[in-house]
């Protein structure tokens, strides 16, 4: 049977459980990079749900790391924005992995000759593939077409 938006509801504390378990080793890639490499400045790269999450994420990572969150919409990024040379570290957001938008974002970044972290459901999506390391949300691949409430 194919799941729905209830399958994922009720699926939530198994769900938020597991990603409680496995952050460690989840964030081991980014651990390794922040070690070598101070961070005072991050850049996002988001839209849709992923963007929703990113300004979520800003002020609690601002607050308590001391860090300076830049968000950016990745078309327009693409498109229209320079690259900040003070961005320390680029993650870009995509739950399913698979945004275009994001995808070209990250291109232009690595073509800067900076690193790239995909956060995403699917390590093995086209932008987890592309990436310099995965940061892997742990929440399994969604296939209701809706963003996945887990989150």
């Amino acid at each position: 049977m194919r799941p729905t938006m209830m399958t994922y509801i009720s699926e939530e504390p198994a769900c938020l459980a597991q990603i409680l378990r496995d952050y460690r080793q989840k964030l081991a890639p980014i651990e390794t990079f922040v070690r070598q490499h101070p961070v005072r400045r991050i850049l996002l790269l988001a839209t849709g749900s992923s963007l929703n999450a990113a300004l979520c994420a800003r002020y609690f990572f601002e607050q308590r790391f001391g860090v300076l969150l830049d968000i950016k919409e990745p078309y327009n990024f693409t498109h229209y924005d320079a690259i900040d040379p003070h961005a320390d570290l680029v993650v870009a957001i995509s739950q399913s992995g698979k945004s275009a938008s994001t995808l070209e974002a990250m291109r232009k970044v690595q073509a800067s000759g900076k690193s790239v972290f995909a956060l995403t459901s699917d390590p093995q999506s086209p932008i987890g593939c592309a990436s310099d390391g995965v940061l892997d949300i742990n929440t399994g691949i969604e296939s209701v077409g809706v963003c996945d409430p887990r989150l």
